[in-house]
């Protein structure tokens, strides 16, 4: 069983998480709310995030930290020393918890991408959501589940690749690309076309702008 294998087993569990996330941020503690609050809070203005940035411009801002000292890492290869300090750099871009060391902005892109499909879930459940929230909600959630899939690949094989020597270039190379995948999505079946459930961020921008624009924004 390979790694990637592995952590698809894992995938299931994911959604039972994402319920603590929601209610833990205090967003419900304002009293009533609409499904807009939730939405905004992925657009623009999330809870306990640095600068008070929505959870969407926060993945995205992790995601290129992450894929730039990927690249880094891939052109310093064949020294040890540089490559483990960009991998360093890249895993606490990708999940602080596992690096506390970095120079991004420290929340992660795994849990930047949680907090998406949990709020976008929460609104979508509002007995306030309109139909098309919940229509192009399920695409953005769908999507948002691929970044945490392709984060978390990308940051194990970025762990094994610090732990053993002898590693081969070609590692590198399938770290860059899942975190590239994290951002512009991927059409992994090659049908022709990049489904939401091969979504990244790019394609989780764009049906954000959709449904807000349906829904008057």
């Amino acid at each position: 069983m390979t790694i990637r294998d592995a952590f698809r087993l894992r995938r299931g569990f994911v959604p039972c998480l994402l319920a603590a996330l929601v209610f833990s941020t205090g967003a419900l503690a304002q009293g009533p709310s609409t499904a807009h609050i939730f939405l905004m809070r992925i657009w623009q203005q999330g809870v306990n995030t640095p600068q008070n940035m929505g959870y969407l411009p926060l993945a995205e801002a992790e995601a290129k930290a992450a894929l730039l000292h990927a690249n880094k890492a891939l052109d310093a290869f064949g020294d040890p020393v540089a490559v483990n300090r960009e991998l360093m750099e890249v895993v606490h871009a990708l999940d602080p918890a596992r690096e506390e060391q970095g120079e991004s902005l420290g929340f992660g892109l795994t849990h930047a991408a949680a907090s998406i499909m949990a709020f976008m879930q929460t609104a979508m459940m509002r007995p306030d959501a309109s139909g098309n929230v919940k229509e192009k909600g399920k695409d953005v959630a769908a999507s948002a589940d691929h970044v945490i899939e392709t984060a978390r690949e990308a940051q194990i094989l970025a762990d094994e690749f610090r732990k053993t020597p002898g590693q081969k270039k070609a590692e590198l190379v399938t770290i860059r690309d899942d975190i590239a995948t994290a951002l512009s999505g991927r059409d992994e079946n090659g049908d022709g076309t990049i489904s939401a459930k091969e979504g990244g961020l790019q394609q989780i921008r764009a049906v954000m702008a959709k449904m807000l624009q349906g829904e008057g924004f």
